[in-house]
């Protein structure tokens, strides 16, 4: 949190989800003080530092939004303390900035801001390609395992006998392919000896 400037008006917390599924319904929370005979100006909402909301009780209708990418609100559910994103993206992924100012004289004002990841998991579970019906002794295992889209990328790992294959002599990395969208796939290999 931002230090006060004036002690007639008091951030108490700032709430951004950390994380939302893609699809999901995110409340992003302001909650402040105005002590003694202040009164309320101004809530801005800032996503990275673009305004994207804005509630001003003297104002009617006293919300205000702006087109910002990556931010749907719904104003039912939204007013001084609190904004609501609906159906959040990958876009709507950001820093998020709350600002509150008091009325004339003092303007005091307080700010406060949090995180929101979006995170979108895979629709199936990971693919192994490359096994064979049959081994022979001396032959060579060479298996790829491909995560489906993500975001962030899905971390794969290795198990034989249910021990985790940590050697780099047999993990093959291969490069992330990124889709339109910023989805992820992610493919590890695994090379040993049969």
């Amino acid at each position: 949190l931002a230090p006060n400037r004036s002690l007639c008006l008091k951030m108490v917390q700032v709430r951004v989800p950390a994380y939302k599924l893609k699809g999901e319904t995110a409340v992003l929370e302001c909650l402040y003080e105005l002590e003694g005979f202040e009164k309320l100006y101004t809530v801005k909402w800032y996503k990275e530092n673009e305004e994207f909301y804005r509630f001003v009780p003297k104002y009617k209708p006293s919300q205000i939004s702006y087109r910002v990418e990556g931010i749907r609100i719904d104003h039912q559910q939204s007013n001084d303390t609190r904004v609501t994103l609906k159906t959040v993206s990958l876009k709507t992924t950001a820093n998020y900035r709350c600002e509150v100012s008091a009325e004339a004289p003092s303007f005091a004002s307080a700010q406060g801001s949090g995180r929101l990841e979006v995170v979108v998991l895979p629709t199936n579970g990971p693919h192994i390609t490359g096994e064979k019906n049959q081994y022979m002794v001396g032959d060579e295992i060479d298996l790829t395992c491909t995560s489906g889209k993500s975001y962030p990328p899905s971390e794969l790992k290795w198990l034989v006998n249910d021990q985790e294959v940590t050697s780099q002599n047999h993990l093959v990395v291969h490069p992330p392919v990124v889709h339109p969208h910023g989805l992820v796939t992610t493919s590890l290999g695994l090379r040993l000896p049969a």
